[in-house]
């Protein structure tokens, strides 16, 4: 592991000088347009590409239904981004007038995206005469194919990676720079703006509560934060703090985080898990409802209900996450390959290489198949390895997959494509299904490809900063001028520094789990910075022997009794070379 500057600045520069290169570095070429991002509803589909003719031919296939009073499905991904997006969508063509209904496939029983027990339920049920996509559809060419046939419509809405086709559809509004969520709420603005522009009190919803969906799902979907993204994120981090949407309230009272401007680490790590929990362990129809409802009583129900339900899928994470390591240290230490009989896959976990391979694999028959993506990101990041988990659903197999960033996951995925019942995804997130005997044909299509596909450099864990500056240019200064390129994220994350410094104290906080440090710059006159070492308590006899270090951190701001100060928050440290 090594910290890798990608530009050194050797002087004392001013916060504009550093902000600049910082820019430039990030190839950030319109920095004026970047630091005053333009609000969400001046943009438009036709500023992705879209043109009027397209979108005019997905407006008149939804006022064609409104006209005929046929029901509308709307059907939508189960996790958070596509209940988001969802909600947004379904809620817009119920307040234009249309009768449409929300269909939010079971995990276990349906499976993701469109599959033919999905469509078959909801033409049961509501008879639709037009079908819209969220956040899935733009892989689903059978099932699209198989609607068509039944003469029913559909438009698609869908952020994933293509493939080499696309579904023969009447619409479809593919933007990948955005989230599910995204979509839907410009394409959600279309209609509105079409159908009926008069609507205020819509339209009001398209800079308040929409926004709020909007960012949720794209915080959630880890999009990168650019361009249309960055500028829902931004402005519908905004929006929580008056809301008045039953649901959202309730969300943020029971996690306690109302009251208060949000931030992106509340919508990822508080409010978007219990939204994906329902979605893992029940059915994520009951976030959406708690999205949409305007009964507290109601709110209150589903809020509890979810927060439950956040708190058994800690449980079972804990516990399979404990199971998956073990496995993969017991791997890393054998010497053979376990055999990959029919008989040895059924009820029991197995690892599918002797070591820490390239790719981890892991299947159980006794995961939850709603935790096997949580159990692929942690085992991602704990070893930093692409990796595969895999239970068994009914007759098939299921997979969630993760990558570091140096590994395309869902280009990897193609390489076995013809052993897959379906697959798609992201760069670092992508799943499959697999017929049960297509599992040991599968692995050792792996064991034979994988050398071949992913190099030992991807497979190095380096820290890199943006700038390698003295802590002499430190300043509350520049500190408070980073907070214009916020919001940080996915895409935009907050800017790292390299610097070297002597090490002047060291201290144990939090009961000895955290570290706070005070280092000098050993060159230029300047007063000791503070950096906070969270989680590094293990590291204080090593800091205290090892005065000349180089580190890697954010400069954020501390108030501390009325006195605002620079602080730095370590995110990684060596010895100075």
């Amino acid at each position: 592991m090594r910290i890798i500057p990608a530009s050194i600045l050797d002087h004392v520069a001013s916060a504009d000088e550093i902000i600049t290169r910082l820019l430039k570095l990030r190839e950030i070429t319109n920095i004026n347009g970047y630091l005053n991002l333009p609000v969400p509803w001046d943009i438009t589909l036709r500023d992705f590409g879209y043109s009027a003719a397209s979108i005019n031919r997905a407006i008149q296939l939804v006022k064609a239904i409104r006209e005929s009073g046929d029901p509308v499905v709307v059907y939508t991904d189960y996790d958070a981004d596509g209940i988001t997006g969802g909600a947004i969508l379904w809620e817009t063509l119920y307040k234009l007038g249309c009768k449409a209904v929300p269909y939010v496939p079971h995990r276990t029983a349906e499976g993701y995206g469109f599959s033919k027990a999905g469509i078959d339920n909801a033409i049961l049920q509501y008879k639709p005469r037009l079908f819209i996509s969220v956040d899935h559809g733009i892989a689903a060419i059978d099932q699209v194919d198989y609607i068509r046939r039944l003469g029913i419509p559909v438009i698609i809405t869908d952020h994933h990676q293509k493939q080499e086709r696309v579904p023969d559809a009447d619409a479809i509004f593919h933007i990948p720079a955005l989230s599910g969520a995204g979509v839907a709420y410009y394409f959600a603005k279309e209609l509105w703006q079409a159908l009926d522009p008069d609507s205020a009190a819509l339209g009001a919803l398209f800079r308040t509560d929409y926004l709020s969906f909007a960012a949720i799902g794209s915080i959630a979907d880890l999009v990168p934060l650019k361009g249309a993204t960055r500028s829902l994120v931004k402005y519908g981090l905004g929006t929580f703090e008056g809301t008045t949407r039953v649901g959202l309230r309730q969300m943020m009272m029971e996690a306690k985080i109302d009251g208060r401007q949000l931030h992106p680490h509340d919508i990822g790590f508080v409010i978007a898990p219990r939204i994906n929990a329902v979605g893992r362990l029940g059915h994520a129809l009951d976030a959406l409802r708690l999205l949409c409802t305007t009964d507290i009583a109601k709110a209150e129900s589903l809020t509890r209900k979810l927060s439950e339900m956040n708190t058994d899928r800690k449980k079972l994470l804990d516990t399979a996450l404990e199971e998956a390591v073990s496995l993969v240290e017991k791997g890393s230490r054998e010497s053979t390959i376990p055999e990959l009989t029919e008989a040895a896959l059924p009820g029991s976990p197995e690892v599918a290489e002797s070591r820490i391979p390239p790719l981890i694999i892991l299947r159980s028959d006794n995961w939850q198949e709603g935790i096997i993506g949580l159990i692929a990101a942690r085992l991602c990041e704990q070893y930093f390895r692409p990796v595969i988990i895999i239970t068994r659903s009914g007759n098939t197999l299921k997979a969630s997959c993760r990558s570091p960033a140096t590994v395309d996951i869902t280009a990897l995925l193609s390489n076995w494509k013809q052993h897959f019942l379906s697959y798609g995804g992201h760069h670092q997130a992508a799943g499959f299904s697999l017929a049960m005997e297509q599992y040991p044909v599968f692995i050792n299509a792996v064991a034979r490809d994988i050398p071949t596909l992913i190099s030992d450099n991807q497979l190095i864990r380096t820290y890199h900063a943006d700038l390698q500056l003295p802590l002499g240019a430190l300043s509350l200064e520049l500190a408070e001028k980073l907070t214009a390129l916020e919001p940080f994220g996915q895409g935009n994350p907050r800017p790292a520094f390299s610097s070297q410094g002597k090490v002047i104290e060291v201290k144990r906080i939090g009961g000895g789990s955290h570290l706070k440090m005070f280092v000098r710059d050993p060159e230029h006159s300047s007063v000791p910075v503070e950096i906070i070492a969270f989680k590094r308590g293990a590291d204080y006899d090593v800091l205290a022997d090892c005065p000349d270090i180089q580190v890697l951190y954010s400069l954020e701001t501390n108030t501390w009794n009325g006195k605002t100060s620079i602080q730095g928050k370590l995110l990684h440290w060596q010895p100075a070379r």
